[in-house]
């Protein structure tokens, strides 16, 4: 028990560690940019604003994770679920996600309309950190397919990147966790999009499996079981 404390203790120090080191980043661009236009330092204005902007979201991303994963944890996250029709509610997830990167292609595939009956907010950010996770490392092509197994339906989330290297692999689910950023086609990322997958998941009483090899790519794959189920 003295062991399993200190261990809890130790994790909850290094949590609020790296996320005060993450939040700290953005608010001193922020801030210098802002003294720059305040001073007249800096001329172009307009690129101060839009690198402003940009780490803004970021820092609000951020905050946002964090607070969902502190609901999960203290088990506050409640479910609405409801009857979703699959192919319209990924439509939607794409046409968000696809401004991120302009040279890469989102294909959207079905077997037919299918339906499945789960909390759509929590089901959109689990595509959407997915997909904003694909979009960071994928050459130029991402697949999103949605098939049935028997008594189970089975989404798919693919990317052409250069796959997590082995040793990487057992930690792709821990908070804050980060690969190699050279690997990388964007900038950002929080390190806690995966881990609130993986929780979301859990949630939504499904499972979720993940295949990567370097050098060709990795698969995510979400496993519902039936409407009628």
């Amino acid at each position: 028990m003295e062991e399993t404390i200190r261990r809890s203790e130790e994790e909850k120090r290094q949590f609020f560690q790296n996320a005060s080191h993450d939040l700290k980043t953005p608010l001193a661009s922020i801030t210098g940019y802002s003294q720059g236009i305040v001073s007249n330092v800096i001329k172009d204005h307009q690129k101060a604003a839009n690198i402003i902007l940009s780490e803004s979201l970021r820092m609000t991303d951020l905050v946002e994770s964090i607070l969902s994963l502190s609901k999960m944890d203290s088990h506050t996250f409640d479910l609405h679920p409801t009857d979703l029709e699959v192919m319209e509610f990924l439509d939607e997830c794409v046409d968000i996600m696809s401004t991120i990167r302009r040279d890469c292609v989102i294909h959207l595939e079905a077997e037919r309309p299918l339906m499945i009956h789960t909390d759509p907010e929590l089901l959109k950010r689990v595509i959407q950190n997915i997909l904003s996770n694909c979009l960071r490392y994928a050459d130029h092509e991402i697949l999103i397919r949605m098939s049935t197994d028997g008594n189970s339906l089975i989404l798919l989330i693919q990317d052409d990147g250069p796959g997590f290297p082995e040793k990487d692999l057992p930690h792709i689910f821990e908070r804050f966790y980060r690969v190699d950023k050279s690997r990388s086609k964007e900038t950002g990322g929080t390190g806690l999009g995966l881990a609130i997958v993986k929780h979301i998941i859990v949630q939504l009483h499904a499972r979720l499996e993940m295949d990567s090899e370097e050098g060709k790519g990795t698969m995510m794959r979400i496993v519902f079981a039936k409407k009628e189920n």
